[in-house]
């Protein structure tokens, strides 16, 4: 069903080439027929091992934190991480790489990164309608951040657009204090792979280009088929299960106002489609359903929260370089009484100040 979507009005209306970035496991189907690329990885039982082998060692665990989402499907034995988001960005870095080893990242006009679960019940946004300064999202299910789903990315972003999962294998430690910045900055208690992703967007210098259209398509899965998050509801006619309610509700909202090439073509307008995107956002508000990633009115409340991180950064780093020089100096047994002294001296600077408060 997601296949003939696909195939009816995403590829055949855009005249784009297929390439599909799949498990090894995977049976053919009919996206395999339409395809032009087949880029197949192998789908272990242990992700962490494959991790290991493509950053050549275990220094990418600095990025594991208890209770969040970024690495999801990774099982460490100290460390608990929940969902799949280790496994969909180690396919997005094995897709990064298969466009580079077949040397096409720039032979196209647009690069559209999506789901082959993914339906479709109205026609893809005309590329030769979207300004090649951006890229664009779907609006909404960001979670925080910016959804990962489907991403429509012109030639000129391709190359640093593909580089958004690298760091996790080649530079995991530099990695973990851009993201640390991050969380503190938008005060994000939880690491998901759409604040991930709108972290590396930040960081790569693309998160200012970037753009949202209506939320045209949804996820289903069939009755057998296998969900690592939400299993999904059943879909009034009972053929699949809509695995997020919200998503179908956005979906029904924008075929209010898209459709088709001529639907989109109005929509996209830049002064005649105005009031039909601000209809969509009225209306995505009025069901609880509009966000943004980074507000504008938070920008002050963003630079302040960075500004106490490094604060707080700089003081870690003074303490520890403090203990390192006491140990060093505590080595000589003429300096031991002077530094007790001098603790002695502190102690009591501090109580003084705790009995006037």
């Amino acid at each position: 069903m997601t296949a003939e979507s696909l195939i009816a009005n995403v590829i055949e209306p855009l005249g784009a080439d297929l390439a599909l970035c799949v498990g090894d496991h995977e049976e053919p189907n009919p996206l395999h027929e339409r395809a032009r690329y087949v880029w197949r990885t192998e789908e272990p039982d242990d992700w962490a091992a494959e991790y290991d082998r493509k950053a050549g060692g275990s220094h990418w665990r600095v990025l594991l934190t208890p209770g969040a989402q970024l690495l999801g499907g990774i099982e460490d034995p100290e460390i608990e991480e929940f969902g799949s988001g280790a496994i969909v960005l180690y396919f997005r870095q094995v897709l990064a790489e298969a466009i580079e080893r077949a040397g096409i990242a720039d032979d196209y006009d647009w690069l559209i990164v999506t789901r082959s679960d993914l339906l479709w019940p109205v026609q893809h946004p005309p590329v030769d309608r979207l300004s090649t300064r951006h890229i664009h999202a779907l609006d909404g299910e960001g979670y925080g951040g910016v959804e990962d789903r489907h991403l429509i990315v012109p030639r000129r972003f391709v190359r640093r657009f593909l580089e958004v999962p690298g760091p996790i294998f080649t530079d995991p430690a530099r990695l973990r204090s851009q993201l640390d910045r991050a969380r503190a900055a938008h005060d994000w208690h939880v690491l998901n792979p759409e604040r991930f992703l709108a972290a590396r967007l930040s960081a790569l210098g693309l998160s200012r280009h970037l753009r949202f259209l209506p939320y045209a398509p949804y996820l289903v899965r069939g009755e057998g088929d296998d969900s690592r998050w939400a299993q999904g509801t059943l879909a009034e006619d009972g053929g699949h299960y809509v695995k997020y309610p919200t998503e179908l509700e956005r979906s029904r909202i924008a075929q209010r106002f898209v459709a088709d090439r001529e639907t989109w073509a109005r929509y996209l307008a830049p002064v005649r489609g105005a009031r039909l995107r601000r209809d969509l956002i009225r209306a995505y508000r009025a069901r609880g359903l509009y966000e943004r990633p980074f507000p504008a009115r938070e920008a002050p409340l963003r630079a302040a929260r960075r500004l106490r991180h490094a604060v707080r950064i700089r003081r870690r780093q003074a303490d520890r370089v403090a203990a390192a020089t006491g140990r060093r100096l505590r080595r000589h047994g003429w300096t031991e009484p002077l530094l007790d002294a001098r603790v002695r001296r502190i102690e009591r600077r501090a109580e003084r100040r705790a009995g006037r408060t």
